[in-house]
């Protein structure tokens, strides 16, 4: 959790020493899970769990972050 925190200031730090963004940046380092799913038969089929990854914008830039990220930095 506090890498969500890590990312934010790292956004702001970069916008105050002016640097301009025209796309949204990806701050996260969220990646998707993949886990195996196992039936009686222990038949393995691989799944795969994605973030809930958002564009939202932050001091006027746009971002990529999880929606975990954005409703802790309210």
């Amino acid at each position: 959790m506090t890498s969500a925190c890590n990312n934010v200031k790292i956004l702001q730090e970069s916008l105050k020493r002016g640097g301009e963004y025209f796309m949204a940046i990806k701050v996260t380092k969220k990646k998707p899970l993949t886990v195996n799913s196992r039936s009686k038969a222990l038949n393995a089929t691989k799944t795969r769990q994605k973030p809930n990854k958002q564009k939202k914008t932050i001091d006027g830039k746009k971002v990529i972050i999880t929606a975990r990220e954005a409703k802790k930095n309210k």
